[in-house]
């Protein structure tokens, strides 16, 4: 797959995503109010794989050669 078809894919993933959310928001009746709560749930399980990997990352030495 060449760069083009990545480029296309990502634009189709985010114009879906940007349909999804904002549906699923509206199904479950969100409110304004409810924003850092939603915040709080998404760090909490979003960060921990980030800060893994992050982990992983810096522990682990990278062989490349330039």
């Amino acid at each position: 797959m060449d760069w083009r078809e990545w480029e296309i894919w990502s634009a189709i993933f985010f114009v879906i995503s940007g349909f999804v959310i904002p549906y699923s928001l509206f199904k479950a009746n969100y409110e304004l109010k409810h924003y850092f709560k939603f915040l709080y749930k998404r760090v909490l399980r979003l960060h921990p794989p980030y800060l893994a990997a992050l982990l992983i990352i810096l522990k682990v030495p990278v062989a490349v050669k330039v």
